[in-house]
């Protein structure tokens, strides 16, 4: 079996099991429905339906957000107006994101890392300098991250290429890595990937 044949029947496995979660968490929305559930409690499942349980997905759903919301804030830094409900549907998006991302990942090191990496690769023209600057705008500490943060989201990497991807597998795994294990992974990467994930290639 050749790469691409294998890269095609791994994706469809995974499209296939994003639907059957998708057709999970709405079969429990209208079985809530059904049995006559609170609005406050369908809402709940409703919010849990739309909550990645993937690595890949959640981080696509934040760089996706992230894309859209830059424009946006960019304008509002060189004090342009910007259309009011637009950039208000946006940036909650962009922050219900965040919050999945924050969730599944334990903290705020990998929605720094999405985020700036998003924007470095939608908008090629962009320094680094610029992207710390709006990152900075939007409140997000760029200097800790390149300096504390970037060695956990080479971990989350390492976790998801060794295939825990799901959210409870992922969340598992990286409980049960010892420091010296989360060491040994930031050890044996190379110059070129150390300036990757520290944001700085």
């Amino acid at each position: 079996m050749g790469l691409l044949s294998f890269l095609s029947k791994k994706q469809d496995k995974v499209e296939d099991r994003f639907k059957d979660q998708i057709r999970t968490k709405l079969d429990n929305v209208m079985k809530a429905a059904q049995r006559g559930a609170s609005k406050e409690e369908i809402e709940e499942l409703l919010e849990l339906a739309q909550r990645p349980e993937n690595f890949h997905e959640c981080r696509g759903g934040l760089a996706m957000s992230a894309e859209h919301i830059l424009p946006i804030m960019v304008e509002k830094l060189a004090g342009n107006e910007v259309d009011k409900k637009a950039s208000e549907f946006f940036w909650g998006d962009f922050v219900k994101h965040q919050q999945y991302c924050d969730d599944f990942f334990f903290g705020c090191e990998m929605r720094t890392y999405v985020i700036a990496r998003a924007w470095k690769q939608k908008f090629k023209s962009m320094t680094w300098d610029q992207v710390d600057l709006c990152l900075k705008s939007g409140g997000i500490d760029i200097d800790t991250y390149r300096k504390e943060d970037w060695g956990r989201v080479a971990c989350f990497e390492y976790l998801a290429d060794q295939g825990h991807e799901e959210r409870e597998d992922f969340q598992a795994a990286w409980r049960s890595m010892s420091v010296e294990d989360r060491r040994a992974v930031v050890y044996a990467l190379s110059d070129n990937e150390v300036a990757f994930f520290k944001l700085m290639d």
